[in-house]
């Protein structure tokens, strides 16, 4: 093992230290082992573990180390800017049918309580979840309506296409590209 990883595993699992394991156990022929497990250090914060203990948010195609550091992540955007967010023109439609303010919907899609029903998260039928999926269709809905009404809100940026750049992109592709036309 690596100098630098040995120190590492001394300070992260020094005696005395409290420290909750979990991954699957094999029997060697003479002892059990653990290979790669998930653990959390626990300290005074125990009821603020990210990773044990309470409903976990798994986010899919992430390796196993990056789940653990975007759920850190997502914990510190949730706890420090979802209260940022407002909804006014929605609020008596909220109240109308009964949903949540929207960022207590996304603490609770990304950190639920304990209390909560784990079913409903993994089918995603939360209270949270219906929340949430409300007000995006609510928005989508909105923006075929402008669409529909011919109403542009707010002009597009133009593109120039051609000159080096693109000439010099278009060599990195093996088959030439070209546009897509609108007929089938």
């Amino acid at each position: 093992m690596v100098q630098g990883k040995r120190a590492f595993l001394r300070g992260t699992f020094a005696l005395g230290r409290r420290i909750i394991l979990n991954g699957e156990i094999s029997r060697p022929p003479f002892e059990k082992e653990m290979i790669h497990p998930d653990y959390e250090i626990l300290d005074d914060n125990e009821d603020q573990l990210l990773n044990f203990k309470r409903i976990v948010p798994v986010y899919s195609e992430t390796e196993d180390w990056v789940k653990k550091a975007l759920r850190r992540i997502m914990w510190q955007v949730v706890r420090d800017y979802a209260h940022l967010l407002r909804n006014p023109a929605l609020d008596e439609i909220s109240r109308k049918r009964r949903l949540m303010d929207t960022h207590e919907a996304l603490r609770q899609v990304h950190f639920p309580d304990a209390n909560q029903e784990i079913q409903a998260y993994q089918e995603n039928r939360s209270d949270a979840h219906r929340t949430l999926i409300y007000r995006e269709f609510f928005y989508f809905q909105l923006g075929l309506a402008f669409r529909r009404s011919g109403r542009i809100i707010e002009e597009g940026i133009s593109f120039k296409i051609g000159g080096g750049l693109r000439k010099r992109f278009m060599k990195y592709f093996p088959l030439p590209l070209r546009p897509l036309s609108s007929e089938p």
